[in-house]
């Protein structure tokens, strides 16, 4: 039986409901592989080669090889502009750490909530000292 749901699109034209589509690049593991692909095929993807990579359409599984501009790019401009260092990541100098000051008010449980209601009872145990028991 076929599912009689209709395809919605978002307001910009790209379908977000029953696409079956996947793409990923890069070698995955094993665990990744299934999950993506329902195969280990993406654990053969050579990952010393920028942007290659596996697409599966509507279960139709093809190699692909993305084309990314020059990692010199990618580092110089792309990641300086958006404050990170040549791996991507934040840039340790931009870090500020907050410094915190005054009291901060915990809250420190050590009571027991009994509830009878409508024939039902149940405890809320919520002491330092409360046992627990395998179920």
């Amino acid at each position: 039986m076929r599912n009689k749901t209709p395809i919605k699109k978002s307001d910009d034209g790209i379908f977000t409901h029953n696409c079956a589509a996947k793409i990923v690049a890069g070698r995955l593991e094993q665990t990744a592989s299934m999950m993506a692909l329902g195969s280990t095929l993406g654990t053969t993807i050579d990952g010393t080669h920028k942007g290659a990579g596996i697409t599966k359409m509507q279960g139709q599984i093809s190699r692909v090889q993305y084309y990314f501009e020059q990692q010199k790019w990618i580092t110089d401009t792309y990641f300086k502009q958006r404050g990170l260092d040549e791996l991507g990541f934040k840039n340790k100098e931009e870090v500020v750490e907050e410094k915190l000051e005054g009291v901060e008010e915990l809250d420190n449980y050590n009571d027991k909530t009994v509830i009878d209601f409508g024939g039902e009872h149940a405890e809320i145990d919520k002491r330092k000292d409360q046992r627990f028991e395998e179920i």
